[in-house]
Order: structure tokens, then sequence, then C-alpha cells
């Protein structure tokens, strides 16, 4: 079977998952199965096709011990989410007790948009924290930094975040503490105080404008007791933060199946998508989210009058190759696996080479690259924010 063949069979699938197909064209074989499986784990799909999976036809559906395996992985996906979601609930009870307001980005706040929420895999908390007494032009950046040193004196800080390694749970008194680290509880936290950045100071400029004006448009999840973004919101921050690790690391089908989730809350919304139109003008983005419309129609068959700009099937195709070569945040990509022993100049050489790959599409982000990893070097540095695990 090519890869061509391959990856338009598990696409099918997807799109099984997602309710756009009944069937698949051909009944899989045993070894065309595995390949399934396979990429629904390098994409971190696997707990969405298993929806799939239940939907087909019994003739079509894989064989028994295949179908036991990829059962016992969406029982563990699901249980996972269970447990993020009492923790999303706990950390925003806990900011807001110590004087930040926040809200999920990303994560679980994806996840309910999706049918079956708990069918989403998860990673770590991503969240955007700000002292509710900040200004409109206040990022909050200096308290934010100063809370999470409290709590991890060993987390690592960047332009964005700041992370925390930390566990917290809800005592017999009701309230949310913070424990000892090394148990159960522990989990990674990014506590974002600006959502993502562009390698252009100008696009940056805007786009850091933009968030600080709509930092505030988020919804509560009634069931989990945390906010997330407005659709109109993570209209554009989604498919920031898809561009972002397009250059960073790489992505997978997870975040794009998250984009076709968002739009699928807008496609109604003629205000919201003139606002994202008009806001992909100025960021340089348009190209991009051309090349994005076009995998959501090819792989999750996504309509063409329910997207906010039209395909580029050009642009499309190469971003479509990067998504299957990368996997889920570049995990499998083997062109930018890190060295055993690396040191710090041949990892800004084999990052800046990756990027390179971006010139003839994005030209001005990938110029700016070099610039902007240098001196976020220096202005770590210069602040005393790199510290040693």
């Amino acid at each position: 079977m090519s890869s061509y063949e391959y990856m338009d069979l598990f696409f099918s699938l997807i799109q099984v998952s997602l309710g756009r197909r009944d069937r698949l064209p051909l009944t899989p074989s045993r070894s065309q199965w595995a390949d399934m499986f396979d990429a629904a784990v390098r994409q971190s799909l696997i707990g969405v096709c298993g929806s799939g999976v239940e939907r087909l036809p019994e003739e079509q559906r894989p064989p028994r011990d295949m179908a036991v395996k990829w059962a016992f992985f969406v029982n563990s996906i699901e249980e996972r989410n269970r447990w993020m979601n009492v923790k999303c609930g706990e950390i925003t009870e806990l900011m807001a007790a110590d004087g930040f307001s926040s809200c999920i980005l990303k994560g679980q706040g994806m996840a309910a948009l999706y049918p079956n929420p708990l069918r989403r895999q998860s990673g770590d908390i991503d969240l955007l924290c700000w002292p509710k007494d900040a200004g409109p032009e206040d990022c909050g950046m200096k308290e934010v930094v100063a809370y999470v040193r409290l709590h991890d004196r060993k987390g690592q800080v960047v332009y964005h975040h700041a992370e925390m390694h930390t566990a917290f749970c809800r005592a017999a008194d009701g309230r949310v503490y913070f424990i000892p680290t090394g148990g159960v509880d522990d989990i990674e936290i990014e506590v974002h105080y600006r959502p993502s950045w562009f390698y252009s100071p100008l696009r940056n400029r805007c786009f850091q404008r933009w968030a600080l004006r709509h930092r505030s448009e988020m919804r509560f999840a009634q069931d989990g007791g945390f906010f997330f973004p407005q659709p109109s919101y993570n209209a554009l921050y989604i498919l920031v933060h898809i561009y972002r690790h397009l250059f960073d690391e790489g992505i997978g089908l997870r975040q794009l199946l998250d984009y076709y989730y968002v739009l699928q809350e807008i496609r109604h919304d003629a205000v919201a998508a003139e606002s994202l139109r008009m806001m992909l003008r100025q960021l340089g983005m348009m190209k991009f989210a051309r090349a994005v419309m076009y995998v959501l129609r090819e792989v999750f068959g996504m309509e063409e009058t329910d997207m906010p700009v039209e395909v580029d099937v050009r642009e499309g195709r190469f971003l479509l190759s990067e998504i299957i070569q990368a996997g889920n945040f570049g995990q499998y990509d083997e062109r930018s696996q890190v060295r055993h022993g690396e040191s710090l100049i041949a990892r800004f050489a084999r990052r800046q080479k990756r990027v390179s790959r971006f010139l003839i599409h994005y030209p001005e982000e990938t110029v700016c690259a070099p610039l902007w990893t240098l001196w976020q070097r220096m202005w770590r540095r210069k602040n005393g924010y790199i510290v040693s695990k």
C-alpha cells in the first residue's frame, strides 16, 4: 500500500469519527488496521478515532484483539480527561483565591467543543493568567512569574509563559491547597501571561495588543468549574498556536482538529469571520490560514462554505506533508531529533536549519526567527530566567 493510499484510508476513518462518512471506502486488512492505529498514535487521535471504530459497520471493524487494544487506550484517555477536568477546576479556584483571573488555553477548553470531550487526548495544562487588578495594557508578567517561582523555584521562564511543576488538591475543608510534589497529583502547568508570540516584532506587537484587548472573552465550563476562551477568540488564537508550533516543533492533526471544531462554532457568525480575516491580514497569516483550510477539507471533510477564507491547494499540500512527517508536536520528525550531548550552538543551528524550510512560504517569520531566538536568550539571561533543572 502506498503512503498516499494509507493516509487516505486513515483520513476516511477520521471522517467516520466526525460523522461525515458512514463507512470506509474499503475493508482494511490487519496490516492496514495496524498502520491506522500507528497513525492515530502519531497524531494523538486514538480517542477520536476510537469513536470512528465504534461507528463502523461490523464487517469493517478491526480484528477483535486490535479492537480490544484500541478500547483500552480510549478508556485510559477518558480517565485522564476526567482527572484533568478536576485539576483545571482546582487550579482555577486556587488562582482566583490568590488574586488572579485565569482561563484554560487549548487542552480541556478545546475538549469542551468536541461532541465527546473525554475522547480528546490531553497534555499538560496551559493557563492564561493575569492579576485581577492588572491594567488594560498590563499582561501581568512580573506578578505571574513571582507567583510561579514561589511554588517552583526551578520553573523555566520564557517570553510568553512560566513553567510550574506542582501538585494541589482539595482538602477536607473544601478549599484547594498546594501540596508537596512527588505524588500522583503532580502536573506540569504552563502559566501564560501572553497567549503566544510572533518572531516578527511588528506582527508580535499587533498580536499582543489584540490579546490584551480580548483576554476577558471567556466562558465558564459548568461541569468542569473552569473558564476557557470564546470561539471568536480561539478562531485567531488557535490558528496562531498552530502557526507557532509549525516553526518551533511541528504540528499534528490533533491541533488541526481543534481548529475544525472552533470553526464549527463560528461558521454562521459573519461578524466573527470578518474580524478573523482582518486580523489575519494584519498578522500576515492569510497564506497560512488558506493552507489550513486545505487540510481541514482533505482530512476532516469540512465544507468550504463553512470556512472563513478560501483554500490554497499548493500551500495546503506542503503543510499536510509537514504534519504527516512530524506527528503530534513534531515528536516523530526524524529531521528535528535532539542529538545526544548537543551543544547550545549545535541546537541553535539545527533549529534554524529546520525553520529555513519555510522561507519561501512564510519569509517574514523565517527571517526574523534567528534574531528573535538570540534576543530571547539574552533577555532570559539578563533577567535571571535561565535555571538548571
